[in-house]
């Protein structure tokens, strides 16, 4: 079965996320009374440093989760394999890519690939308690970055004004196949978006190039069964319709 890379790009290679795997070897028959992302277990694991070859021989028993190239699902692997392929072509580390051809031309200078890079611990915060999750080792492609407010809103500001990449990449990138993703771009309304979490960090960038504006969000705490989480999404996303 042939799979592209712009299919990897656009989440529509049908390859089983390793992510799920590895959360599967980690519960290993336990049984839990919440999401598993909730659990401090499974985000250390999954906030590891988890080597391509782990990743590959946790997916490759599995068949592809549909035909390359008829749907768009999201799926961690793609970026990992996309990662690899970047370093396999360039023979460099995917950290000193990113330096290089992306961080110090933007002056994104608090930027790096690893979550041990972290300037403060991440945690969940379970019924009123922080439990530490730490920083992890997290550096493969389809997560891992650490950056601060200021250096997000620089690669915000790239965006909105499609500097550095060419007016035909960056239609590509932002024109989302089956409805669904671009290239690393979601959409909630009317906004450009996507976000990511990685033990108890969270980071949401959210883009409109009609209105000329972007928002960005950085956590590093998580909430576990916290109601009130239900009505803050929808109301900061129709927050952004209001702008």
């Amino acid at each position: 079965m042939l799979i592209t890379l712009r299919q990897l790009l656009n989440m529509a290679a049908g390859v089983p996320d390793y992510v799920d795997a590895v959360v599967k070897q980690t519960l290993a028959g336990r049984v839990l009374s919440t999401d598993p992302d909730d659990d401090p277990q499974i985000n250390r694991a999954v906030g590891g440093n988890i080597s391509l070859v782990h990743a590959l021989a946790s997916i490759n028993p599995l068949p592809l989760t549909y035909t390359p190239g008829t749907k768009s699902q999201y799926s961690n692997s793609n970026y990992l394999l996309l990662g690899t392929v970047v370093e396999r072509v360039t023979g460099q580390g995917l950290a000193q890519i990113f330096q290089q051809r992306i961080f110090s031309v933007l002056g994104m200078t608090r930027t790096k690939l690893g979550t041990q890079y972290a300037q403060a611990d991440s945690y969940l915060k379970i019924d009123g308690r922080l439990v530490t999750l730490d920083r992890g080792h997290h550096i493969a492609g389809d997560g891992g970055l650490v950056t601060t407010i200021d250096d997000l809103t620089r690669w915000a500001q790239t965006v909105l004004q499609q500097r550095f990449l060419r007016p035909t990449t960056w239609q590509a990138a932002m024109t989302l196949y089956k409805g669904f993703y671009g290239f690393a771009w979601l959409k909630k309304g009317s906004w450009y978006w996507h976000g990511g979490r990685v033990l108890g960090y969270q980071a949401d960038i959210y883009v409109s190039p009609e209105r000329g504006l972007a928002t960005t969000w950085l956590y590093n705490v998580t909430p576990v069964n916290d109601a009130r989480l239900a009505a803050w999404y929808p109301q900061r996303d129709a927050w952004h319709e209001q702008l």
